[in-house]
């Protein structure tokens, strides 16, 4: 066995076999499905996720709907989230929270790249880019901006956060 697949279920078993395993590679197959609301808090649920399975040696992350009807129960008999819900009486579609939640992570971090530890604040992932760039994805889910320090490689990073939000910080 050179590697395994985690689908949502699996989630609290990842720190344990990561732990026991370190040499198998390990993706994450399958996002929870969520409640079809489609809304900021399914986007945090989904930053939560990520963070996890990223934190706990994942080395890819997969959604599961990429689209769904707007309104409508999914192929599967119940409502779920999707990156974009599709308005079929008016042919069109709208990008969701959790698409722009995902989209800062796929769109910065790149092939290759790989992740590091940060220090000083447990809501953010960091990434080393092959090309150098160092990427902080970070949450504030309070109500409040707020200031959060940031520490590796023996250098200190402060960084203001809005409220409520996940934000993304390429260092060159």
């Amino acid at each position: 066995i050179r590697g395994v697949a985690f689908q949502w279920a699996g989630k609290d078993a990842l720190p344990v076999i990561a732990q026991k395993y370190p040499d198998l590679d390990m993706v994450q197959s399958e996002q929870e499905c969520g409640n079809g609301l489609n809304n900021w808090e399914g986007a945090l649920h989904s930053w939560d996720l990520q963070r996890h399975y990223l934190s706990n040696g994942v080395t890819q992350y997969y959604y599961w709907n990429t689209s769904l009807f707007a309104d409508k129960p999914s192929r599967w008999g119940w409502y779920q989230n999707s990156l974009i819900t599709v308005n079929e009486k008016e042919g069109s579609w709208t990008f969701t929270p959790e698409y722009y939640e995902l989209k800062q992570l796929s769109h910065y971090v790149k092939e290759g790249a790989r992740r590091i530890v940060l220090d000083g604040y447990d809501d953010a992932l960091g990434f080393l880019n092959p090309d150098g760039s160092i990427v902080i994805a970070a949450a504030n889910k309070s109500l409040d901006s707020r200031t959060v320090r940031l520490r590796f490689s023996g250098r200190d990073y402060c960084l203001t956060l809005r409220s409520e939000s996940v934000n993304s910080i390429v260092l060159h």
